[in-house]
């Protein structure tokens, strides 16, 4: 698996949503992916390995999805056919209480 790099177009208004403040985000992104995120005005260059750059592009579109919508689609099945990806039952009244107030908690815990 070679480095490669692609470029995904992202729209003009949601390119600060995903560099996040002081560009918090783009890290998280890539320490989640692997692949580097280089972010422009209205696109996102992806350099890394295939499976950096597919896992880059799926934590993009959820994010967006949800930024742009409030929740997001996903196809839960085939997220659990990945061999990079663990899931798990998290029952509704417990939501809240892993993602912390404003995410705080959850972002604790990607950071491990």
């Amino acid at each position: 698996m070679g480095d490669d790099s692609e470029v995904i177009p992202v729209p003009e208004q949601d390119v600060a949503y995903l560099v996040g403040r002081g560009g918090a985000t783009r890290v998280r992104l890539q320490r989640f992916s692997g692949a580097e995120l280089n972010v422009g005005k209205d696109t996102v260059e992806l350099r890394g390995g295939t499976v950096s750059r597919e896992l880059a592009k799926l934590a993009i579109s959820i994010m967006l999805q949800q930024r742009q919508e409030g929740t997001a689609e996903l196809d839960f099945e085939g997220l659990e056919r990945r061999d990079d990806v663990s899931t798990f039952p998290v029952p509704c009244e417990t939501v809240g209480f892993l993602l912390g107030t404003k995410g705080a908690t959850l972002r604790l815990m990607e950071g491990r």
